[in-house]
């Protein structure tokens, strides 16, 4: 199982670091899960990119910053290096474990809606 970081941020404060735990290429399910989390995170990036190009302050917003392992222990590697050792916010904030992204997603609240549509039928 490879695992992705969630960082959970309410404005520019993180609140909870989620642990999603995702099958390794050839292990079942490994395909949607990925695909789904990196459209999550790819959506999160659009919408914080999309605040700052409009001048919106993120202050009350709820966000996530999705990152695999290697980028999460670079984040905390730079972060220990900005704030005293084991005292960052990300240090800080409580972890959470999901055994997938749907038990990521039911947690959060987060459902994305995919239309039923037969494209067979919709073409000419």
């Amino acid at each position: 199982m490879r695992t992705f970081y969630a960082i959970e941020y309410e404005g520019s404060t993180p609140v909870k670091i989620h642990e999603v735990s995702v099958p390794e290429v050839r292990e079942r399910g490994f395909y949607r899960q990925t695909v789904s989390i990196e459209a999550f995170r790819q959506k999160n990036v659009d919408f914080v990119a999309g605040a700052y190009r409009n001048k919106h302050v993120l202050v009350r917003s709820r966000w996530f910053s999705v990152k695999n392992e290697q980028d999460f222990e670079h984040h905390m590697k730079f972060e220990a290096r900005a704030f005293n050792p084991d005292q960052g916010p990300c240090a800080l904030a409580p972890r959470v474990k999901h055994e997938s992204v749907w038990a990521f997603y039911e947690v959060i609240g987060y459902r994305k809606t995919v239309p039923n549509i037969n494209y067979w039928q919709t073409r000419a």
